[in-house]
């Protein structure tokens, strides 16, 4: 495999390839997290009215924009958003929302909705680890 872009292939493409690889997963499937961390078919939540931070369970982690829920052999098996800004406060939610609903969170500046700008914020089961 060659490390570099073809003519043909974008920076976003390459970033959403590499993370599919890393994380194992296939396509995303929605936007509901509540399927990785309750482990229900399908988004309990309607179209969200209240903070979709404070729902239970949460429909998406706080501050993340362009949230997908990957499927991994069909089921659920990451959460990634992207995020421009990584501040302190930022990254004090992003893990105290990993420990209360028992995910673990990995960040990755392959972000490929933005990738001069943004960082990818990962949610996954810790019972898997990525590569």
């Amino acid at each position: 495999m060659t490390t570099q872009t073809s003519s043909s292939e974008s920076l976003e493409t390459q970033f959403c390839e590499r993370f599919k690889a890393i994380f194992d997963v296939d396509e995303p499937d929605g936007s509901c997290i509540a399927l990785l961390i309750a482990g229900v078919d399908e988004c309990p939540h309607g179209w969200p009215t209240v903070d979709p931070c404070q729902q239970t369970p949460p429909h998406q982690p706080p501050r993340g924009t362009h949230g997908e829920l990957w499927l991994r052999d069909g089921e659920p098996g990451a959460y990634s958003i992207h995020v421009s800004d990584l501040e302190r406060d930022a990254l004090a939610a992003y893990l105290n929302f990993a420990d209360l609903h028992g995910l673990e969170v990995r960040f990755t500046a392959a972000s490929w909705i933005d990738p001069q700008r943004a960082v990818c914020v990962v949610f996954y089961p810790p019972e898997w680890r990525p590569e």
